[in-house]
């Protein structure tokens, strides 16, 4: 049985709305379009993670809809730890996080694509959205181990994808 949790939402500090929803507790949220996007992880009962979750709440708190990844997992990526990124555009969310996974969702939290862009182990480090309404990602290659290269300095690049999530060449 999943956990009820209780999440704030809060604006610089201030708490807008406290509730309980279930079955994740909200690592981080986002204020897009009048309300929030919140990035959660889904656990068992016995707290062993499973997933990512994505709820859309509305402005006063109240729960839209909630999409869970549908890639299984046991590695948890801490929520905390790494860079993740949200971006809204022409109603649909964009969400950029870990070892480059990216994933597209429509308004109602429908799955229009998830992809990893490049090799395990890199890192996503943050993204833009360009002129030409492509995404610019910055990223980190890291070895086989996890470790940056070159005395944790690693080597940058630099991925352009489009909308749809097709590498730009």
């Amino acid at each position: 049985m999943d956990k009820q949790v209780v999440w704030n939402g809060k604006i610089s500090g201030e708490t807008i709305f406290e509730r309980e929803y279930e079955p994740s507790y909200a690592g981080k949220s986002f204020q897009i379009d009048g309300g929030y996007i919140c990035i959660g992880i889904l656990t068992d009962d016995t707290g062993v993670f499973r997933s990512y979750v994505y709820s859309m709440l509305d402005k006063p708190g109240n729960l839209l809809w909630t999409t869970h990844n549908p890639w299984p997992t046991t590695y948890e990526q801490n929520l905390e730890q790494y860079p993740l990124q949200v971006i809204y555009n022409n109603g649909f969310i964009y969400i950029f996080y870990g070892e480059m996974h990216g994933i597209k969702l429509d308004s109602k939290g429908n799955i229009l694509w998830l992809k990893r862009f490049t090799f395990p182990h890199d890192q996503f480090n943050s993204v833009m959205m360009n002129r030409n309404q492509n995404f610019v990602l910055l990223a980190t290659h890291r070895d086989i181990d996890g470790d940056a290269i070159e005395d944790d300095k690693g080597e940058v690049f630099v991925i352009e994808i489009d909308t749809d999530g097709k590498i730009i060449d």
